[in-house]
């Protein structure tokens, strides 16, 4: 399914996938955006970078404050673009 869990039951692990699997989406952005539109770069976003965040974001929002502040963090550098 995509999901990560340790032995605790925690989401730690699953938040830190999509972090990075994330940044390297947001990276990819970024240098894609010279040769992209504004409506490009949206659309790129939604639909590449947006449903990795989404996916089952229901179960495993509960996780520590800590690591939703990373992904909040990395969330607010991609919408800088």
């Amino acid at each position: 399914m995509g999901i990560s869990i340790d032995n605790n039951l925690q989401w730690n692990s699953q938040i830190n996938n999509v972090c990075r699997k994330f940044n390297m989406k947001v990276n990819l952005l970024k240098r894609l955006s010279p040769f992209l539109t504004m409506d490009m770069q949206k659309l790129f976003y939604n639909s590449y970078i947006l449903s990795q965040v989404d996916y089952c974001c229901v179960v495993w929002a509960n996780g520590t404050k800590s690591y939703l502040k990373k992904l909040y963090k990395i969330q607010k550098r991609a919408w800088k673009f």
